[in-house]
Order: structure tokens, then C-alpha cells, then sequence
């Protein structure tokens, strides 16, 4: 898998924009949504994780050429050490997880379009009759097979193409990588896989600090390390996922929040695509902002 300096640093405003928008279309209750191209789609993953991981427990899968069986088994070894048949423990996981106030299991699911016909299945299955409890991030070079896959579990999903020239980390000369491939091979550091060439290709300066995570939406009050001052009250119709002072809230609709008097930046990402800013000066009284 990446490393997490690797997964931070896919940080350019597009990748930003499409881990928001992906983060909008778990927000209005899709089941599943994709990412489908070329471009550096396990850094993506793995900041939508990282991002997504105060509303739901993420488990990075590294390809659909597992099967919908062994794909079942990875998640239960990470998530709950559940014995028996891998599928009908992680429905019966998926489906407590659907109750109110549990984290459902998001897969984020690299090599996607590897499934074959009988993994697709299994999975389609496994995430319709979760209730919710179970939720797909969905990636692959195959721009075809993710939207079909995708489409299979839930129509409403997001599906992104990739492009490595506007999401990828510094492009990085073909003559470079050839030397750096070329002396990786001569000190044997390629011997136990390719991380290092991966952490090389991707860049590891991250261009943003990475989003410190809130406390979920059902108790979120008061910011981590904000004095409570003012209250401020989010709406948006449709849902969306939102960001305050780069720090992810989660969905709509959200509890009153607690915050320092002063200026404050609100961030309204909708899962079909729109992202709308509002810059706004907070005092010692409720304020609400709202998004359409």
C-alpha cells in the first residue's frame, strides 16, 4: 500500500476538489463512488480515507483480484476478527454499522475494475444488503468497468475521471525516473516491492498540512482547541460535506458549533461538484450560514 507521505501529497486544489465532491456523494448516503483513470488513484484513496475517517471506519484494499470473498476477509482481519464465511460476517458487521451513531465500513477498493463477474456480484450484494453499514470507494484504470461497477450498487454515486497531469504529485522528467529506477535496481532497493520508486514518483513534500479531523456531527460542538464564544449554525440543501477553517465537519445537516470570535472560512462541498467558500466574521451570537 502507499505510504502516508505519499498520500499526502496528492494536495494540488484539484485533488482537493475531488476527494470534497467524493466526500459529498458519502454525505447524501451513496453507496458507492468511483474514481476511474490512470492518474494517482491510491494517494486519492488514502486521503479520502484519512478525511472521511471521523464518519467511517476506512480499510484499503489493494485490488478487486481478490474476489468479493477475499476482499470480505481483508476488511474482517482490519476492522473485527469475525470467524466463519467472510461475506455473511461482514453483512452482519455492515448491517450494525447502519445504526445511528456506528461508523459504516467504507472499502476503498484500488484495481476495481479487476473483479471478475462472480466478485462483482458477491460485492453488489454485499453493500445492498449491508443497509448502509458498508460503503465503496471504487478505483481503476478501466473508466468503463468503474462507472458500470459503480452503477451497479448505487446510480446516485459520483464517478471521477483521473487526470495525472492536474492531480499527480511534481511531474517528474522521464529521463529522471529512468535514473532513479536505473540506481534503485543497482542498491536492490526495488527488492522488496515498489514502495520506494512510489514514494519517488508521487513526490513526498506535501504542499498542505494534513486536515485534522472533528469530532463526528452527532456530538460536534465546540472545535478541538477553539474557545467557545460564538455559535454557528450550517444548513445546506442539498446535502453537503463541509469544511471549516480546513477542517472537515462532516454532512449536513450539523449541531450548533462553538467557536472563536473572528474571521472563519466555511466550505460547502456538493457531490455534483459544486464547492461554494464563505468568508464570515463571527461574535459572541449565533450566526447561520447557509448553502443552496
Amino acid at each position: 500500500m502507499v505510504t502516508e507521505a505519499v498520500s499526502k501529497s496528492v494536495v494540488r486544489p484539484a485533488a482537493d476538489h475531488t476527494v470534497g465532491r467524493l466526500l459529498a456523494g458519502l454525505a447524501t448516503g451513496c453507496r458507492a463512488i468511483g474514481l476511474a483513470g490512470e492518474g494517482p488513484r491510491r494517494p486519492l484513496l488514502a486521503d479520502l480515507g484519512e478525511r472521511a475517517a471521523s464518519h467511517f471506519e476506512p480499510v484499503e484494499v489493494p485490488s478487486g483480484s481478490l474476489g468479493a470473498a477475499g476482499i470480505a476477509a481483508w476488511v474482517l482481519e482490519r476492522v473485527d476478527r469475525i470467524e466463519g464465511p467472510p461475506l455473511p460476517r461482514l453483512l452482519a458487521l455492515g448491517r450494525k454499522r447502519a445504526a445511528p451513531g456506528r461508523r459504516p465500513i467504507l472499502i476503498l477498493l484500488d484495481e476495481a475494475d479487476q473483479l471478475d463477474r462472480e466478485g462483482v456480484r458477491g460485492l453488489v450484494g454485499l453493500v445492498r444488503d449491508a443497509q448502509g453499514g458498508v460503503r465503496l470507494a471504487l478505483a481503476g484504470g478501466d473508466r468503463r468497468a468503474i462507472h458500470a461497477l459503480c452503477r451497479k450498487v448505487d446510480a446516485r454515486g459520483p464517478v471521477l475521471g483521473l487526470d495525472a497531469r492536474e492531480l499527480g504529485g511534481p511531474r517528474v522528467p522521464r529521463a529522471a525516473v529512468g535514473v532513479a529506477v536505473a540506481l534503485a535496481l543497482s542498491l536492490g532497493l526495488l527488492a522488496g516491492g515498489n514502495a520506494l520508486l512510489e514514494r519517488f514518483l508521487a513526490g513526498t513534500e506535501a504542499s498542505r498540512p494534513p486536515v485534522a479531523a472533528a469530532p463526528p456531527y452527532e456530538t460536534a460542538g465546540q472545535l478541538e482547541g477553539e474557545p467557545a464564544a460564538g455559535r454557528l449554525v450550517i444548513r445546506a440543501d442539498p446535502i453537503a460535506w463541509i469544511i471549516v477553517d480546513g477542517r472537515d465537519i462532516g454532512p449536513t445537516p450539523l449541531p450548533p458549533l462553538s467557536l472563536a470570535p473572528g474571521p472563519h472560512r466555511i466550505v460547502a462541498a456538493f457531490s455534483d461538484g459544486r464547492r461554494e467558500e464563505r468568508q464570515i466574521d463571527l461574535g459572541d451570537d449565533t450566526l447561520t450560514v447557509e448553502f443552496r
